[in-house]
């Protein structure tokens, strides 16, 4: 009766034991999930803001330029009043030049919104791609962590299973070890 006490004990112990590093594994799993997961928010977070200075920068970069037009049509303007007033070679010479002038600035300044507007693109492409990326690696770690759940589970359902089974064991063989001592105490 003792050796089977000792032994139901040690395997309650074995099966608590067992338990307790389930759950404590189950602990550091949780942690490390939650730490990934906050990871991944500052990427996102760290992602979003590049993208909305980047925006921003472009937006800037565009309003110069409109500003630059208006002050060059402004510029025309008040090149065009004084054309009024010198000689007509003067003022076709001097016209022709500014006018080569000003298509070339035109020119410069709307290859540099085509530039910032395809450079603003790309850059957009690459956040998106990175997004998915971060998306990709983020339903990999739930899956991971639902895959390890249930093995936990399974493991724990085991050791439960096994623990009935000897308590049922113990049980059985301390009821014939009773039986027996009856039946030799009936038999004397």
């Amino acid at each position: 009766d003792a050796d089977l006490g000792r032994a139901a004990g040690l395997a309650e112990e074995a099966a608590r034991r067992e338990e307790a590093n389930l759950r404590a594994a189950e602990e550091t799993r949780r942690r490390n999930f939650e730490a990934a997961v906050r990871r991944l928010e500052e990427e996102e977070a760290r992602v979003q803001q590049q993208e909305d200075t980047r925006r921003l920068a472009a937006e800037a970069a565009v309003a110069a330029a409109e500003r630059d037009l208006e002050t060059r049509a402004a510029d025309e303007d008040g090149r065009r009043a004084a054309w009024e007033v010198t000689s007509v070679g003067d003022r076709a010479r001097g016209e022709a030049d500014r006018r080569a002038r000003e298509d070339r600035r035109a020119a410069d300044a709307g290859d540099d919104i085509r530039r910032a507007a395809t450079e603003e693109d790309a850059r957009r492409l690459q956040e998106d791609y990175r997004r998915e990326q971060l998306e990709v690696r983020l339903r990999s770690l739930l899956d991971d962590d639902g895959r390890q759940t249930a093995a936990d589970e399974s493991r724990r359902t085991s050791v439960e299973v096994e623990l009935r089974r000897m308590i049922s064991e113990e049980t059985t063989a301390t009821r014939t070890e009773d039986s027996r001592r009856a039946q030799q105490a009936a038999d004397a």
